[in-house]
């Protein structure tokens, strides 16, 4: 008896593999939603939910919709789980990337969402590391992501892909470079 959730577990696994490499019409989701329980172990019967969760959950995901977690500054969810354009923060947003590619720091361009009232996405002032992760989502060129799932294009574009390039470009280059502002003056 003790093989039993084994060899159960092990069944659900072959069917979620299978789903994923036949992509069948009908969803696994739908199928497990026809499976006795009755007769099910608790620890089977969360091992069936998890599996049910991450089916919807990448089924979302090949669908570009909202799967939870942190709204990146620049968009909002609407009533179908899908990204829209915020139309009061996604300028600030492209903003943000004109000025970094022309030259201005990351702590000029903190100050500046600042003094407009930009808030991250924590609700709070923005800081050098929101606005360091915002140069470098790649949301903002359209691109959505969960786990190794990859949509290009799957979510409306705040930022041209050249105008991207051209700022990771320079993050990288900045990484690297010595400070800015070293003092010159010897104090010995």
């Amino acid at each position: 008896e003790d093989y039993q959730p084994w060899i159960k577990c092990r069944a659900v696994e072959r069917m979620l593999l299978y789903y994923q490499q036949h992509q069948e019409k009908e969803s696994l989701a739908r199928w497990l939603d026809r499976v006795d329980y009755s007769n099910v172990t608790p620890e089977f019967r969360k091992t069936l939910m998890d599996f049910y969760m991450e089916v919807g959950m990448t089924e979302n995901a090949l669908k570009s919709k909202y799967n939870g977690g942190t709204r990146p500054i620049g968009y909002l969810i609407d009533s179908d789980q899908c990204f829209q354009l915020d139309p009061l923060t996604a300028p600030f947003v492209r903003e943000a990337f004109q000025r970094y590619d022309e030259g201005a720091t990351m702590t000029q361009i903190r100050d500046w969402l600042n003094e407009q009232g930009v808030k991250n996405t924590r609700g709070q002032k923005m800081t050098y590391n929101s606005v360091q992760h915002l140069l470098s989502n790649r949301r903002y060129i359209g691109e959505y992501t969960y786990r190794d799932i990859v949509v290009p294009d799957g979510i409306p574009a705040i930022v041209p892909q050249d105008l991207f390039d051209r700022v990771q470009q320079k993050l990288a280059k900045n990484k690297k470079a010595p400070a800015r502002h070293k003092a010159e003056d010897d104090y010995l």
